[in-house]
């Protein structure tokens, strides 16, 4: 009995070290064929080339992943590429359809060309959808780009849309039935949905997603919302920019629209440069409470806010924000309450105009430090749009206080430092065991004795571990990391020396 328990345990283990990586082509011919052969927890790692298939993941919670998992080298998401197979058929070019979980992950891959289905399908599943870039694809009813159903609440981080169409609702993104993704740094322009709203994104039926440092532009639609519908759902949006979007059929317009008891919460919003019939920023429909704080409203035609005639018990709440026409730019019934509140302005937002950054701040904006001087509850994200920090002394007046809109002006960045390959071997960081399950050493040296901080990052670029500043000695030092509480996937260890020098190295846990 123990010579088979010992021969269990080998084999077991075999088959965890062996299984552990699957590589397309040179294992698979395909990526399906490589999921059908994967377990959980398993990783299907994909060369650049342009790979003709409809996958599905099979209710599996695995990675699905370019190499730019490995080497975080972005021109290989541009380079890995699956394509719709054929345009006989409806399926998405990746399905998650069998109740997989956040651990099924696709990452790093363009996904494009499927003219009669959506570029991810998402039904009763909730996976993690990062580093993508999902252009050209059409959905005959919603949904062109993904598209979230039933009960879906994908994670959606780093992804660029871009030319999607949906006949109905949301050319982007559409969401239906208690499927409420959130979206972190996501791009959704130029999207189209042909009949009705929600070129950018539609939310049905109690879906309530969170957009945390999202952009839509130039999106279009035929109905109200051309870059966010909204019926039945209450989105949270925070560091959004809204710009360049057309509702060009309906005689509402509006760039977001809510109907029929929505409650959605718009925090550091910028809505600019929109266009409708009647409205070219927000329409409100009954039974709907907007709450709007640190936002600006300007520039879109012919009025800011349009309240719907025939809706009842509507309110709308606004503090801290720069409303071009003040509260006369508000149209609106007898059956609407207005809460303005305080802290708002009517003035010409003086946005930078640059090329790169044009709805940025200029130094002269009076949206600098005005925004809301108690921050609490507003659960604000750590860094603005550009990756700076949110809150910042704008106007050099010695006090921190958030600016209106999606951008803080002159704040610092808060990124991961860019890191010169040579300084990799200056230290010659080493990380053992690598894979590892709990425990782990780092290993290095230093020229001198100094002062060293360690941290450890997702792939998404989050600080997940930060090692507080100790001294180290010359030459050969170790660190032991017991139970750090992180979760299965690859992370970024990186050393800073008080010296400026910094070395990285990759860290994957089972």
């Amino acid at each position: 009995m123990k010579n088979n328990f010992v021969l269990f345990i080998a084999i077991f283990t075999f088959n965890v070290l062996t299984a552990q990586i699957i590589h397309i082509p040179q294992d698979y011919s395909t990526i399906q064929y490589g999921i059908d052969a994967a377990f959980d927890g398993d990783t299907v790692l994909v060369a650049p080339g342009i790979y003709y298939e409809n996958i599905s993941f099979d209710g599996k919670n695995i990675t699905v992943a370019s190499h730019f998992l490995t080497t975080l080298d972005t021109a290989l998401i541009s380079q890995t590429i699956i394509a719709d197979e054929n345009y006989s058929h409806l399926l998405a070019i990746v399905n998650f359809t069998h109740y997989e979980s956040s651990q099924a992950k696709l990452c790093g891959f363009t996904l494009q060309d499927n003219y009669y289905g959506p570029g991810i399908t998402c039904i009763q599943a909730s996976p993690t959808l990062t580093y993508l870039k999902i252009e050209n694809n059409h959905a005959p009813s919603m949904g062109g780009g993904i598209l979230c159903y039933n009960s879906s609440s994908p994670y959606i981080a780093h992804v660029e849309l871009n030319r999607n169409t949906s006949t109905h609702h949301g050319g982007g993104i559409g969401c239906k039935l208690y499927s409420s993704p959130v979206l972190y740094e996501v791009t959704i322009s130029r999207c189209t949905s042909w009949v009705e709203g929600g070129g950018g994104m539609s939310c049905e039926e109690y879906c309530n997603p969170v957009l945390e440092n999202v952009i839509f532009s130039q999106d279009t639609s035929a109905s109200p919302g051309s870059a966010l519908f909204c019926k039945k759902s209450s989105p949270v949006l925070r560091n959004v920019l809204m710009v360049n979007n057309h509702a060009y059929y309906n005689d509402n317009g509006g760039v977001l629209s809510f109907y029929n008891e929505c409650s959605p919460l718009l925090t550091n919003v910028t809505i600019a440069n929109n266009t409708g019939n009647e409205t070219g920023a927000i329409v409100v429909g009954e039974s709907t409470h907007v709450s709007i704080t640190n936002s600006i409203l300007a520039d879109n035609g012919p009025v800011e806010i349009f309240v719907l005639g025939w809706a009842d018990s509507t309110e709308l709440s606004i503090s801290y924000s720069n409303i071009a026409g003040g509260e006369g730019g508000i149209v609106s019934n007898d059956s609407t309450t207005i809460n303005w509140l305080e802290g708002n302005l009517d003035e010409d937002p003086l946005f930078s105009s640059t090329s790169l950054h044009p709805f940025a701040l200029s130094p002269e904006s009076p949206c600098v430090d005005t925004g809301t001087p108690d921050t609490m509850g507003l659960n604000l994200p750590i860094v603005d749009l550009l990756g700076n920090y949110r809150l910042w002394d704008g106007n050099g007046d010695g006090l921190v206080v958030v600016d209106m809109g999606a951008y803080e002006f002159d704040a610092s960045p808060v990124n991961i430092p860019k890191l010169p390959a040579s300084l990799i071997e200056n230290m010659q960081l080493c990380v053992y065991p690598n894979p590892a399950k709990e425990n782990f050493t780092l290993e290095f040296f230093l020229g001198q004795k100094q002062a060293v901080a360690i941290s450890i990052y997702s792939i998404d670029g989050m600080l997940v571990n930060n090692i507080p500043t100790r001294l180290c000695e010359q030459g050969k030092n170790l660190f032991h990391f017991d139970n750090p509480e992180l979760r299965t996937g690859i992370y970024i260890v990186r050393l800073l020396a008080s010296d400026s020098c910094l070395s990285q190295q990759k860290l994957a846990i089972q």
